[in-house]
């Protein structure tokens, strides 16, 4: 359930950024979310999430792109 808040969110800021564009764009070609592997997210329900959280909104139409960062970690007694 974390990643329909998690999405919400990221529409949300979708939406007020486009607001804030001089002028308004009529389409966008797509928004770009970066995730963490450790975050958990599975990228199906995140898309799930974003189409039914877009429609009837400035950004429907919109494509997710999703960006998953590796998890990397660096051993410090080692440098």
């Amino acid at each position: 359930m974390h990643k329909f808040s998690i999405c919400q969110n990221s529409v949300e800021a979708i939406l007020d950024a486009i607001k804030t564009m001089q002028p308004r764009p009529k389409r966008l070609p797509s928004a770009h979310v970066v995730t963490g592997r450790m975050r958990r997210i599975i990228s199906q329900f995140l898309e799930s999430a974003y189409a039914a959280l877009i429609q009837d909104t400035p950004a429907a139409g919109f494509k997710l792109k999703i960006t998953e960062v590796p998890i990397t970690a660096k051993c410090l007694a080692y440098g």
